[in-house]
């Protein structure tokens, strides 16, 4: 069964544990606040979590898993400009590559399952 064209569905990136006071991630748990939520899940005792909210640019979805990884996308027809302009991550040119510092989340600033259902 297909029931959402893979051109719809956004992946924008993951976050371990270790990292979920990522900069970008935190901008867009903030861009996302105020969005209508309509889900809002937690179950396994907190293992795992997932969010869906809507704007008219279209929806976002996030996923915890085990409590070590977040995922964050979209769906969307058209571009999402939720995911545009986010805040530089800090990356640092390496001879084998780049590298950046992970940025730890306390839980008093994590607002990214925050959201209430509404009737």
């Amino acid at each position: 069964m297909h029931l959402l064209p893979q051109g719809q569905f956004i992946w924008y990136d993951c976050y371990t544990h270790n990292d979920w006071g990522n900069p970008q991630a935190i901008e867009i748990a903030d861009r996302v606040r105020d969005w209508e939520c309509l889900a809002n899940i937690a179950s396994a005792e907190g293992y795992f979590k997932a969010t869906m909210r809507r704007s008219d640019e279209g929806w976002f979805w996030a996923l915890e898993w085990n409590r070590q990884l977040r995922l964050l996308g979209g769906i969307s027809v058209s571009r999402m400009k939720l995911f545009e302009g986010l805040p530089n991550e800090g990356w640092i040119r390496t001879p084998q590559g780049r590298m950046r510092k992970h940025v730890p989340l306390d839980a008093e600033g994590d607002k990214l399952f925050a959201g209430v259902v509404r009737d």
